[in-house]
């Protein structure tokens, strides 16, 4: 559809609405927007810069009805309105385009955060483990018991580690927190300081390599 057809709807939209509607607000705003073209099932129009404030009276739900049925019987078809800054065909393609790299961002960010949660749910299963490990262990008030848990944690806390880190071997912020609590949770166990369990951790791993 051309540029002059959809603007030529667009101004008779704009005057079915005047008629249907009582808001000066909104028939001032209709009249500084400009149709700019039909795609993907969208009317997109458009607002110049000084104007683009204006945009909320047609987005909003009291007058939505009015402007979408104005447009479908002068379309001939119903549409979503998009409502973007700029007057041009170019506007229109650049504001597809920030959305493009708005949507990437927003897709990016999610699955970063479900990974941060699956690893989440990983180190919270490994400390259930050595949780569990240690309620079941006999006579563990003694202290050769607590020893050999001891021993076993810390291969259990390296075996975490060799799967819930980064592949580099470089951990990041979640990693490193997620490890410290499970470091601090074994050694309440066995009463001792964190910094000593780290101490037998960072040696066995030591030792393995």
């Amino acid at each position: 559809m051309s540029d002059r057809n959809v603007h030529t709807i667009w101004a008779e939209v704009v005057e079915k609405v005047k008629e249907r509607t009582i808001s000066p607000a909104l028939w001032r705003a209709l009249e500084k927007a400009q149709g700019i073209i039909i795609e993907d099932g969208f009317l997109v129009v458009g607002f110049a810069p000084i104007d683009y404030s204006l945009r909320g009276h047609l987005a909003s739900s009291e007058h939505q009805n009015a402007i979408i049925a104005a447009v479908a019987e002068v379309a001939g078809q119903p549409l979503r309105l998009r409502l973007i800054e700029g007057l041009t065909i170019a506007d229109w393609e650049n504001a597809k385009k920030r959305e493009a790299a708005a949507e990437a961002v927003r897709e990016a960010a999610s699955r970063k955060r479900s990974v941060e949660l699956a690893a989440a749910k990983t180190w919270e299963g490994v400390m259930e483990q050595v949780s569990r490990k240690y309620a079941n262990m006999p006579m563990r008030q003694l202290p050769q018991a607590r020893a050999r848990y001891l021993a076993e944690a810390v291969q259990i806390m390296s075996e975490a580690m060799d799967v819930l880190y980064p592949s580099n071997g470089q951990a990041d912020d979640l990693a490193e927190r997620s490890l410290a609590r499970l470091i601090e949770k074994v050694a309440t166990l066995v009463d001792l300081p964190g910094a000593i369990v780290a101490d037998r951790l960072l040696r066995y791993r030591g030792e393995l390599q």
